[in-house]
């Protein structure tokens, strides 16, 4: 699929399709809705479209890969709809005028970087069914960028852990136009949920993970670790790239042992992992303190 062969195809149509994936259609402009049929909008599908400004995605797309929208900086406008379960690494960012986005409960996971240096957008809402959101999802986005989310949801784990802004939202939400009214709750506040019976106390000091190994799986791989004393629980982290961009993170409790499924076959990963304790600092804020991280190699099966 080279060069002449593209060009040719997308002299015939705006999208480029095969066997239902959307890989190309950076020729696009203005507002556009992606045709019935696509499964995946495929890697940089989209990257680069300056005059891109409002995408409409069918019901039958599951995947959005990686930077299938990034650069894109006059896009303002997308709609993600409910069929899709997965949101690539870098697959919107640098879109600096989105300004809310409204993630399905469909959706599993969001890469790393997905929405980074989105620098207008101030708001997104994240469902329950996330358990996974990647390095540095939201660096770089608009200072007054608020989460909207369920108590108890990973969102609320990783807000607390990047320092961002959540305002709980009830199990049966308000519609739309009165989302605004909900008086924001910030992850540091009082009233959240986790660790509320615990006092003020020093930051605590962890161990470094120690016999930290890793089997080959197919299309996975088995990790376990000695058991850090104190610890509340392990951030894990894991990449093909050995200084972790794009890396996905996972966080275990009462666990020395994981498998992480879903990876590409016969390819070289690098994973790290940190223990974690919760506690509240002097001002009563709950926080993490983390222990240094534990790093290894291995290529799966």
């Amino acid at each position: 699929m080279g060069t002449k062969w593209l060009d040719n195809k997308r002299a015939e149509n705006l999208f480029v399709i095969v066997n239902g994936i959307l890989i190309d259609g950076r020729a696009c402009k203005g507002n556009i809705n992606i045709p019935d049929g696509v499964t995946s909008i495929g890697n940089s599908a989209f990257e680069l479209c300056g005059d891109l400004t409002s995408v409409g995605i069918p019901n039958s797309v599951t995947n959005i890969a990686y930077a299938a929208f990034s650069h894109c900086s006059h896009l303002v406008n997308v709609s993600i709809p409910s069929s899709v379960t997965s949101i690539g690494d870098d697959a919107f960012y640098d879109c600096s005028r989105l300004t809310s986005i409204s993630i399905p409960s469909s959706v599993t996971s969001i890469g790393g970087a997905a929405f980074a240096r989105c620098s207008g957008l101030t708001s997104i809402s994240i469902p329950n069914s996330v358990t996974s959101i990647g390095y540095i999802a939201f660096q770089g986005c608009n200072e007054n960028l608020i989460i909207y989310t369920e108590e108890g949801s990973y969102a609320v784990t990783y807000a607390k852990e990047n320092g961002l802004t959540v305002k709980l939202i009830p199990k049966n939400p308000p519609n739309q136009d009165n989302i605004n009214n909900i008086p924001p709750k910030d992850v540091g506040n009082n009233n959240t949920s986790e660790n509320t019976d615990q006092k003020i106390q020093k930051q605590p000091k962890l161990k470094k993970v120690k016999k930290f190994k890793a089997v080959a799986k197919k299309k996975g791989l088995a990790l376990k670790w000695k058991k850090v004393s104190g610890a509340s629980g392990y951030q894990i982290q894991v990449s093909t790239k050995k200084n972790f961009k794009g890396a996905k993170t996972y966080t275990v409790k009462n666990r020395t042992k994981y498998t992480i499924s879903k990876l590409k076959s016969r390819k070289k990963y690098y994973i790290r992992i940190r223990a974690y304790k919760n506690y509240r600092a002097e001002n009563g804020k709950p926080k993490k303190a983390y222990g240094k991280y534990a790093t290894i190699n291995k290529k799966t099966k």
